[in-house]
């Protein structure tokens, strides 16, 4: 009775191990983020269940317990290695297929484990896009794409040991759509590395740059270009004028009406608000905010407005 409660355990236990080996291998960045959302055990649990379901089946028909010359653990381990790999296959089988616009769809049992994986990516994905679009504005922070996308790659793949060709030759693809774009430097910076981030891991992306970021800088960008601009910014009081700021620029450029862009303006207000910095860079902060939504212009002529700048004269 308990080698066959052990038999159930194994076989449970090798086709969870299976479930969960398929969506590690799937996120190189960050192999563990593969099981922290429900779709993804589910998937697991269904690998695990049908290993446990065809030994159940294996064993009420008696196939393999007539094999000659063999004890009954030997028995029970051979139904047990066919009930686990034999579920594996047979779940990755399907009977044909079918392509949908550019898409091609399994029909059979491969098509529904396929539905399950889609699901698991799909809730790993998008728990990932905000952790990985944070750690990839930090580390690409004034990374130029132009310096570093023979260098950065180089390293990258220079310092691991087990990247292979048919990688590194599509990550050689997407430089090259790169290099044609006509997409901000900035933004091709931030793509170059979410690539290498997919291939080579957080950690040692982050390391490469460490080293390279003096060869791979660009210099800090002006957000004020006037410093007229820059003394109105110093004269404001962020507590008082934060919000008379955003609600004139809005107002004066039409937006107010748009109630999306007012609210999502009025969000990141309110994050610049929470940070612990001081009135002037809140100010500075609030001031590069307008400068990107709206122009340095607008921002001047709304400065103007505020009281502490009634006496102040352009330089």
């Amino acid at each position: 009775m308990v080698a066959y409660v052990l038999s159930y355990i194994a076989a449970i236990t090798f086709g969870g191990a299976i479930g969960i080996s398929e969506l590690i291998s799937r996120y190189k960045d960050s192999p563990i983020n593969a099981l922290k959302t429900l779709s993804a055990w589910i998937y697991v649990l269904i690998n695990a269940g049908a290993s446990g379901f065809a030994l159940w089946l294996i064993q009420k028909t008696d196939w393999l317990s007539d094999l000659g010359g063999k004890s009954v653990d030997q028995h029970l381990i051979m139904q047990t290695l066919v009930a686990s790999f034999g579920a594996m296959a047979f779940f990755r089988a399907s009977f044909f297929t079918v392509r949908v616009g550019t898409s091609d769809i399994a029909i059979g049992p491969a098509g529904f484990l396929q539905v399950v994986l889609a699901a698991a990516d799909r809730a790993t994905d998008r728990m990932r896009a905000r952790p990985r679009a944070k750690s990839i504005s930090e580390i690409m922070n004034n990374i130029s794409f132009a310096k570093s996308q023979e260098a950065l790659p180089s390293l990258c793949f220079g310092l691991m040991q087990n990247v292979g060709s048919e990688e590194i030759r599509n990550f050689g693809l997407i430089v090259k759509d790169l290099q044609n774009s006509k997409m901000d430097d900035a933004f091709k910076s931030n793509i170059l590395g979410l690539a290498l981030l997919n291939i080579v891991g957080e950690s040692v992306l982050r390391e490469a740059v460490s080293v390279l970021r003096k060869l791979i800088s660009d210099p800090p960008r002006r957000v004020v270009n006037s410093l007229f601009t820059l003394q109105l910014i110093k004269n404001g009081n962020f507590a008082q004028d934060a919000d008379q700021l955003l609600d004139q620029c809005l107002l004066i450029t039409g937006q107010a009406i748009h109630s999306n862009y007012r609210v999502h303006l009025k969000q990141t207000l309110a994050a610049i608000t929470g940070m612990k910095m001081d009135n002037t860079e809140k100010m500075m902060m609030l001031s590069s905010m307008i400068i990107s939504e709206f122009s340095e212009e607008i921002l001047q002529y709304v400065l103007k407005s505020l009281p502490a700048n009634a006496t102040v004269s352009a330089l």
